[in-house]
Order: structure tokens, then C-alpha cells, then sequence
């Protein structure tokens, strides 16, 4: 949710909660069960359900720019003025409600937000384009969303389809058809016996980047979980692995 978005959502359901007249009730009786009025009313509800489920989601962490302390205490008032809204919600206060939307646009206009983290795709061959570029568009979309784990498992993802791709340009064999289960190492010793000399330090930063995944994905006790910081150059470094592979 970024934060124009989370503006739109509160602004909506302070709009169906002013539209919900006071003795609207889900409980309709029969006889105006099926009238305009009900179903306007109805709508109405829906729309604001929709809106509740919708801040649900909110975290500050990923809209806002928390540097200070002021900032992030600003960020803990947001959320928890969000739990007031549906507390109040829940139990049918829609003058507090109102009161606390307004509450919560008047402190987001004092937080500046994140900047968004972009990816520029590279050149890749023709064949694996659409596959790569989808995948770290998601890659984009996990980051920007602080959901840092994805990212690792993304950006492995992202190399083996590299290097099953790079084998087969060299080989013209398909080697998923013989090893479907083949790992990033393994791949990376193939293609050695295939006399492709690596550029310096590639094979170096594929290994990191499949440790950290099969770490945050498999459990050892204590799972990995990446900061920003080892997601962002985990991310730099699948670019880098890309542009040296296919340049």
C-alpha cells in the first residue's frame, strides 16, 4: 500500500460511513429486504467493509520514511489510531471513526514517504525475457513491500533460469530434461566443464546468494531473516551476475 493509497482508502470510508444512514442495520427486515434503499445501504456497508480490510494491511515500515525517532513514534501513533478505526468500526461508532480518520490524514501529512526501489531491467536473451522480467518485477514489489525473504528465494530463481539458459546456449542441451533438481553450484561446475570462464567474483556472488536463500528457506533452527541492507545488494548483485552473463 503506498501512501497515496492509503489517503484514497481512508477518504472512501469516511465517504460510504456519512452515506450509511444511522438506523441502517444488516439485519434488514423482510419487508425491505429487497428495496433500492436497502440495497443502496447495503452497498453502502460493502464499501466500507472493503476499505476496513483494506487498512488491515497497513504498515507504516513500508510507506513511510522513518529515519528519527520523532518519525517512527509519529508511525507507531499512525498504526495505532488504524486499530482504533476498526475497533470502532467493529462496534458500530461511526462518529469516532470519523473522527479518527481525519486524526490519521492530519499525521500522515507529517511523515514524508519512502522512496520506492527500483529495478532496471537488463538485456537478457529473448527466450528467458518475459520470465526474468516478471520475476524481478516481483522481486520490486517484495522489496518495496518489506518482505525481504521473498526477495532471496526471487532473486535464486532468477539465476537459475540465467544459467539454465547460458548452459543451453553453449551446450544446446536442456539440462533440466536430464537434471531437473540440479542446483546453482552444480550448474556453475557444469558450465566450468563446458570451458565458460566466469567473469571475476561472479560465481562468488551466486554462492552467496543461494546460501542466503536455502538459509531463509530451510529451517536450521533459527531461520535467516535478511535487513534491507543484504536484500538491496543481494538484488544488485542478480543484476550484476545478469549483465556479466548475458553481456
Amino acid at each position: 500500500m503506498s501512501r497515496k493509497k492509503l489517503i484514497e482508502t481512508l477518504e472512501r470510508l469516511n465517504d460510504f460511513l456519512k452515506r450509511i444512514e444511522p438506523e441502517t442495520k444488516k439485519e434488514a427486515t423482510r419487508e425491505r429486504l429487497f428495496s433500492f434503499s436497502r440495497n443502496k445501504q447495503q452497498y453502502f456497508l460493502s464499501g466500507a467493509d472493503s476499505c476496513i480490510n483494506e487498512l488491515k494491511l497497513f504498515e507504516p515500515e513500508a510507506i513511510f520514511q522513518l529515519k528519527t525517532a520523532e518519525e517512527k513514534e509519529k508511525a507507531r501513533r499512525i498504526k495505532e489510531i488504524m486499530w482504533g478505526v476498526e475497533k470502532r468500526y467493529a462496534e458500530k461508532k461511526k462518529a469516532d471513526v470519523l473522527k479518527l480518520i481525519a486524526e490519521a490524514k492530519k499525521e500522515i501529512s507529517t511523515l514524508k514517504e519512502k522512496e520506492t526501489f527500483r529495478i532496471r531491467i537488463p538485456r537478457l536473451p529473448p527466450e528467458i525475457s518475459k520470465d526474468v522480467s516478471l520475476d524481478l518485477q516481483e522481486i520490486e514489489r517484495c522489496f518495496n513491500a518489506i518482505c525481504f525473504r521473498s526477495v532471496t528465494i526471487l532473486c535464486g530463481r532468477v539465476l537459475e533460469i540465467a544459467l539454465h539458459r547460458k548452459y543451453f546456449e553453449i551446450t544446446r542441451q536442456d539440462i533440466l530434461e536430464t537434471q531437473p533438481g540440479i542446483g546453482l553450484g552444480k550448474l556453475i561446475a557444469k558450465l566450468r566443464e563446458k570451458n565458460f570462464n566466469f567473469d571475476p567474483g561472479i560465481t562468488e556472488q551466486i554462492h552467496l546468494i543461494n546460501q542466503v536463500r536455502i538459509t531463509s528457506v530451510h529451517k536450521h533452527g533459527n531461520n535467516f531473516h535478511p535487513t534491507r541492507q543484504q536484500a538491496q545488494a543481494m538484488i544488485l548483485y542478480t543484476l550484476d551476475v545478469l549483465k556479466k552473463l548475458f553481456k
